[in-house]
């Protein structure tokens, strides 16, 4: 491990400060404290040397076609669906240490904790419920041991249209997790994430009726709900984001957030983003919401749609302008989207193709007033052994 270590290190540069001040001296100058720091986890991946015993999620669902993990490009690492590739190479997320590292990642990047990723249920191979046991057998257990956070964004809210599943997934589910320490809670209530996009299949009383439902069977939840509409606008920024008022109207959800930022508007400029984020925490704030907002470093999805959006990392000046807007706005929870959503290249997991592989991480750990140390890399049993022989050359 020591070889991979060491030409780990040689490929990684000096960078200067990601911002002119610590967070620690804008924190005293402005009074504020930042906000609960949270990360969009994608637990789904799969390896043939993994628990998992095979491959998953690393081609693409959209187009398997172009993808094929099995085949190993460039003499060193396999074809996944991504334009990035992992500094431990393609891995199993049902492995412990795998989990262990990627959680001591975001620990020392200043982040509190995951939303781990429900993304769909129902396949005959029953991957998906096999992920939902993990939560339990595997990703609660090492959150425990690394005094880690984490959580639940149900996707599958937008993609599913089946209200029985709806209550079920967390009444069935939420009070066990709730029973560990790990599961991230606000205020002291468990956190359940709502996955929705603007006039989805989930309306304003649709959801009265499930939030009241789920808490008269399991008691009190700290419901984020992602509900964002784009207005657009003659003036710039180019529109106003905003929550409905018949949504900010459900007396039971807690927090309101912008999760899909860029499926509404596409927008990375400081100014700009700033102006959009105050403008739409005001109006959820005046409805006595609590406000989420996100925090992206780029964006890609080539691998996973025929029309693709592309917003250039600008070698992390992104990412630091989603972190000074965050800074202007000063909502109650922000969000990274994502530490590892390698299809869609939102990823701030340490990338074997970028001249810093460590780069986004140490930039929100500047940002949350810390000094960076990278945690040991995971057991090699753990790493694709594309990786192990690479490093050993």
């Amino acid at each position: 491990m020591r070889l991979i270590q060491f030409k780990i290190l040689l490929c990684v540069v000096v960078w200067g400060p990601a911002f002119s001040a610590s967070a620690k001296d804008a924190e005293a100058k402005n009074g504020s404290t930042k906000p609960l720091v949270l990360a969009f986890y994608h637990p789904w991946y799969g390896t043939p040397w993994g628990p998992t015993g095979k491959w998953k999620q690393w081609s693409s669902f959209k187009f398997p076609e172009r993808y094929h993990p099995e085949k190993v490009v460039d003499g060193w690492k396999h074809q996944i669906a991504s334009g990035d590739y992992p500094l431990i190479g393609a891995y199993d997320t049902s492995d412990p240490e795998v989990v262990r590292w990627h959680f001591r990642l975001a620990k020392a990047a200043g982040i509190d904790g995951f939303l781990c990723s429900w993304w769909n249920v129902g396949r005959e191979d029953g991957y998906w419920s096999e992920q939902y046991k993990l939560f339990e057998t595997v990703w609660l257990p090492v959150a425990e041991q690394e005094n880690f956070k984490i959580g639940i964004i149900d996707e599958c809210a937008h993609y599913i249209h089946d209200y029985g599943q709806l209550v079920s997934r967390i009444t069935n589910c939420l009070p066990r997790y709730a029973k560990s320490p790990a599961y991230l809670r606000i205020k002291g209530q468990p956190v359940w994430f709502v996955y929705q996009v603007w006039e989805d299949w989930i309306t304003p009383e649709i959801a009265n009726k499930y939030v009241n439902e789920t808490e008269k069977q399991i008691g009190d939840v700290y419901w984020i709900f992602g509900k964002m509409k784009a207005t657009a606008t003659k003036t710039e920024p180019g529109a106003v984001l905003s929550i409905a008022p018949d949504w900010l109207a459900v007396e039971k959800i807690d927090c309101f957030g912008t999760y899909s930022l860029f499926g509404n508007w596409r927008e990375t400029r400081e100014p700009q983003l700033t102006q959009l984020y105050q403008g739409f925490a005001e109006n959820v704030r005046k409805a006595g919401k609590e406000v989420q907002l996100t925090i992206l470093p780029g964006h890609n999805n080539t691998a996973v749609e025929e029309k693709p959006y592309v917003a250039a990392r600008e070698r992390g000046k992104v990412l630091k302008n989603f972190c000074k807007a965050v800074d202007e706005t000063k909502p109650e929870v922000a969000v990274v989207c994502s530490f590892n959503e390698w299809f869609e290249m939102t990823e701030i997991e340490p990338a074997a193709n970028w001249d810093d592989p460590y780069l986004y991480l140490k930039i929100l750990a500047e940002w949350r007033g810390k000094e960076w140390k990278a945690p040991s890399l995971p057991p090699e049993k753990s790493i694709d052994p594309l990786i192990i022989e690479r490093g050993r050359k």
